[in-house]
């Protein structure tokens, strides 16, 4: 390789840009469940703070042992989060629960 074809611009193809549907959604149904979700969602961080203070508690009494029954339904509600979020940017269709089981 000659240094004058390290001189030569390089045509780099364009990247593609993921095509996106429109939403089939009625608009205004839309924005009551979103409305409903970002509800839910405001809920969401006020449950896991409370569940938060009481995990550390029971991780302090017993000996460093977390409660398997509060580290599930955190699992739970961190997936109802995600789903909640591609909901509510419009990533997706597919509404969390209620409107589907919360796993």
């Amino acid at each position: 390789m000659s240094d004058t074809d390290l001189s030569r611009p390089v045509d780099l193809p364009e990247p593609e840009v993921p095509q996106r549907r429109p939403l089939a959604e009625n608009l205004w149904l839309r924005l009551l469940n979103t409305v409903l979700i970002a509800i839910l969602f405001s809920l969401l961080q006020t449950v896991m703070t409370v569940l938060t203070l009481i995990q550390f508690v029971l991780v302090l009494a017993n000996r460093r042992q977390p409660n398997a029954n509060i580290a599930q339904l955190g699992r739970s509600l961190g997936l109802w989060c995600g789903r909640a979020a591609r909901y509510l940017t419009a990533d997706t269709e597919d509404k969390p629960w209620p409107w589907r089981p919360l796993d």
